[in-house]
């Protein structure tokens, strides 16, 4: 597969703006995302700089109390259970198994291959123990894009459209998992002696 135009310096220079140009990346999506009290602020009239954190916390809160079933369960506290129960089935919706959360969606068998191929890819990452900067910065963008839907946003009411813009940067790396793959089968294949030995 053909490589991204970065050259593979490990100089400490090289390492230096790398390392420049991730944490540009981090505060640029850092400021983009401090823009989201203004909004509120310019829609509701009021500016809630903490509104984020309190949506976690009643969240959590309703999650595991109002939401579980039984008398007396909007007083339990918090229901780790209940919490992983939900936060669960909403990953297997993001993965494409959406029956958890809602029954009616159907599977999408394209998509566990999409994932499976993925975590190869990771995988072999963390088996060699380096990972290339340009794949740095894709893996980052997938973990800030579908961390925040994982733990605030209602995906199941959307649906899959809210999770389609992360999917072209996991193909990439579904790319990278297929290519991995294909590396360990030719690797075990019996070398053949050339023609005329």
């Amino acid at each position: 597969m053909p490589r991204l135009p970065f050259p593979e310096d490990a100089s400490p220079a090289a390492s230096v703006r790398r390392a420049g140009l991730l944490g540009a990346f981090l505060l640029a999506f850092a400021l983009v995302y401090a823009l989201q009290p203004l909004r509120n602020a310019l829609v509701t009239g009021v500016l809630d700089i903490g509104g984020m954190a309190t949506y976690m916390v009643t969240r959590f809160e309703r999650r595991s109390g109002a939401e579980s079933s039984g008398p007396g369960a909007e007083g339990r506290g918090l229901d780790l259970g209940a919490i992983g129960q939900y936060d669960g089935a909403r990953a297997l919706y993001m993965l494409g198994i959406p029956q958890f959360l809602q029954p009616t969606f159907r599977a999408r068998p394209h998509w566990w291959l999409m994932w499976g191929l993925f975590a190869v890819a990771v995988g072999a990452m963390v088996v060699r123990r380096r990972v290339a900067f340009p794949d740095l910065v894709i893996l980052i963008v997938i973990v800030l894009y579908l961390g925040p839907l994982l733990l605030v946003a209602h995906i199941h009411n959307y649906g899959y459209r809210m999770l389609a813009p992360a999917v072209p940067f996991v193909l990439l790396f579904s790319f990278k998992g297929l290519e991995v793959l294909l590396q360990r089968h030719r690797h075990a294949q019996p070398q053949r002696a050339p023609a005329g030995a």
